[in-house]
């Protein structure tokens, strides 16, 4: 399976919407009925600021995801390093729920990112 790439949030549900219509004609209106307007999640979350997706194949034949990138897998989210200024790796934690103290250094809170 091959997974799409967005760069904004608008594009990823874009997509997203046309591919519940799809289904939808594809079932004669039984998707419509489960009262789902999406097929995936509308606010997912960025990987290293973009937006991904399955592209099924059957999708992807269906012409859903002409114009956009795709690729074998979904990157891995970029983790901070010691290049990372320490007010990013705090964002980052903060993100991700990761409690820390603003005293730690950056080698104390990079610790903290399993």
């Amino acid at each position: 399976m091959k997974y799409a790439q967005f760069t904004t949030i608008e594009e990823y549900n874009a997509v997203n919407i046309a591919i519940a219509e799809w289904k939808d004609q594809q079932t004669n209106g039984e998707y419509s009925r489960t009262d789902t307007s999406y097929e995936y999640t509308p606010e997912p979350e960025a990987i290293n600021n973009n937006y991904y997706m399955p592209a099924k194949p059957e999708q992807v034949e269906a012409g859903l995801f002409y114009g956009v990138v795709l690729l074998d897998a979904t990157p891995e989210e970029e983790q901070p390093t010691m290049e990372w200024l320490k007010i990013d790796i705090q964002n980052w934690l903060t993100e991700h729920s990761i409690a820390f103290t603003l005293s730690m250094s950056k080698t104390e809170l990079l610790e903290l990112i399993p």
